[in-house]
């Protein structure tokens, strides 16, 4: 399996989708995709900072298949399905992760699915 590269994650960065709830890490969707956009032109070309460096730890975490404790971490919500308030089987779980898993698992969905087509 090929490395994570640099336009990997640009697109995930691209692709992540921002108003929703903060993951446990506290940091906004928009923050990240704030942090990550293009720093610089050069030469006509956006220069991305980050963006090698997320690309690198992702590639070692696939290749090694080790990812750090803490982005395996979720906290978990209950919302409302419908129905009353008060009956517990009327609520669904729900997961929230750190926004940066977000993008590891966006990249990761994209291998998968080039990997099978």
């Amino acid at each position: 399996m090929d490395d994570i590269s640099t336009d990997d994650v640009v697109s995930a960065f691209q692709r992540l989708n921002t108003g929703k709830a903060c993951g446990i890490d506290r940091l906004p969707a928009e923050f990240i995709t704030k942090a990550f956009s293009p720093a610089t032109q050069y030469a006509g070309l956006e220069v991305f900072h980050f963006a090698p460096v997320l690309a690198s730890m992702f590639s070692t975490i696939l290749r090694t298949k080790n990812m750090p404790m803490q982005w395996k971490a979720k906290c978990i919500h209950h919302v409302h399905k419908r129905g009353s308030i008060r009956e517990v089987t009327n609520y669904r779980p729900i997961g929230v992760s750190t926004t940066i898993t977000a993008i590891r698992g966006g990249i990761s969905y994209f291998i998968v699915i080039h990997y099978y087509s």
